[in-house]
């Protein structure tokens, strides 16, 4: 996580210190302050500000901060691409709008492309930030045409070291999202799909250390759905789990989770402690759940070419899966080839369908 030092100047007034001896510094040590960059915005909606950022971006795109200031509102009329924005601080803490153009849109990858950069942040230091993507005509157009080809509101690829956080997106043109060759390395979950995904693929992803590949968790407090994800070809090294399904049991003001035609295809799993899970009891007590069974629905859940060894950590288990009593359970399993390290692969389960397609035992809990 980053961090900041702030530093204070203290004027000193009547009084006398004794100056220290003069150091000197090599070139390479001298300190050099990030250029920073406001674009001018158009303040018109028929005015593209895109030509205006792009102009800030090469001026301070190399190593400096572009600032978007509260209060102020950039209309994007075309793509805008980050390319040169290299080590480079993107702070969005007005608006940045896209037109609502069906024609210009349509067959675009991208409303924001980046491309193969290196250390770039584009974030909200306050969380005031917004990227509105004034999705509704492209929604109107393909509730009637469906080949209406849409893009992406944010699009990254074969880049390193990007950082998005803190920005709210608001009327994406399109639901899908994808998620390729990338390598993560951090303590929480690699990928979450939260509630309200839909069409996401997850593939050719190296995840280290992490919680592994989550669905949810889900129906903390609302009705939640997950629906439509093919997650394929994923290595993941000493991760709690290399991936797993976590919601909320009934009562205490839950909503009813909803996970539907979900694939998690060929995982490659590295000293993870389980292969796979299914939680149905997230965030609370086991005696609470004897009393308020999970009731999530799981349907049209493919897991398929797992293969690897666990961490032992559970050996002999490698899975544990325990759906809700009260829920459905429409999992299949097949092509397990988990291990633990004593070479045995035990499957705990609970409420699962015998049409599962591995051998279980009895003993889930989570």
């Amino acid at each position: 996580m980053p961090y900041y030092r702030n530093l204070a100047l203290l004027p000193l007034l009547g009084l006398s210190i004794a100056a220290p001896s003069q150091v000197e510094r090599s070139p390479d040590s001298v300190f050099k302050p990030r250029a920073v960059c406001t674009p001018t915005a158009g303040g018109s909606s028929s005015i593209d500000d895109v030509p205006a950022i792009r102009k800030a971006i090469s001026s301070c795109g190399n190593g400096g901060t572009i600032v978007f200031p509260a209060g102020s509102t950039y209309y994007l009329n075309s793509v805008l691409d980050l390319a040169g924005c290299s080590n480079c601080d993107m702070q969005v803490e007005g608006l940045l709008k896209f037109s609502g153009s069906t024609d210009y849109w349509g067959g675009k990858t991208a409303m924001i492309n980046i491309n193969k950069i290196n250390g770039l942040k584009l974030r909200s230091l306050t969380g005031s930030g917004v990227i509105d993507g004034n999705g509704q005509n492209a929604y109107d157009l393909f509730a009637s045409n469906s080949s209406y080809d849409r893009p992406t509101l944010l699009y990254i690829s074969g880049g390193s070291n990007i950082e998005v956080s803190g920005l709210r997106q608001k009327n994406p043109r399109i639901t899908h999202v994808t998620i390729s060759s990338v390598n993560v390395s951090n303590d929480d979950d690699c990928v979450a799909l939260k509630p309200g995904c839909n069409y996401v693929t997850v593939e050719d992803v190296t995840c280290t250390g992490s919680h592994g590949i989550s669905v949810g968790s889900l129906g903390k407090s609302s009705a939640d759905t997950v629906q439509n994800a093919y997650l394929h070809r994923i290595t993941m090294i000493d991760s709690t789990k290399a991936a797993g399904i976590k919601t909320y049991p009934s009562g205490n003001g839950h909503g009813l989770s909803t996970v539907k035609n979900v694939t998690f295809s060929d995982f490659t799993v590295q000293g993870c402690d389980y292969a796979f899970q299914i939680q149905s009891c997230y965030g609370e007590s086991a005696s609470y759940c004897a009393s308020n069974p999970g009731n999530a629905i799981l349907q049209d859940i493919i897991v398929k070419g797992f293969s690897g060894t666990t961490s032992g950590k559970n050996d002999p288990v490698v899975a544990n899966l325990n759906c809700g009593a009260s829920g459905t359970c429409d999992v299949s399993i097949s092509d397990f080839r988990v291990k633990a390290p004593s070479g045995k692969a035990t499957v705990l389960c609970a409420n699962t369908p015998s049409s599962l397609g591995v051998t279980c035992t009895s003993g889930a809990s989570g």
